[in-house]
């Protein structure tokens, strides 16, 4: 699955790895969106895009 946690303010996101044997349908494939707004202008955001 994706961890997620801040250490001292820092945001850190992963998701699943590719390059090992999981089992189909253990882990659900997809991408992580991220988006980093300009510097004072919001936070940073992250969404989970499963593939269909």
């Amino acid at each position: 699955m994706r961890d997620l946690g801040r250490v001292d303010g820092i945001l850190f996101l992963s998701n699943g790895a590719t390059a090992y044997g999981i089992p189909r349908g253990k882990q659900q494939a997809g991408w992580m969106l991220l988006s980093v707004p300009r510097q004072g202008q919001g936070e940073v955001r992250f969404e989970f895009q499963p593939l269909e």
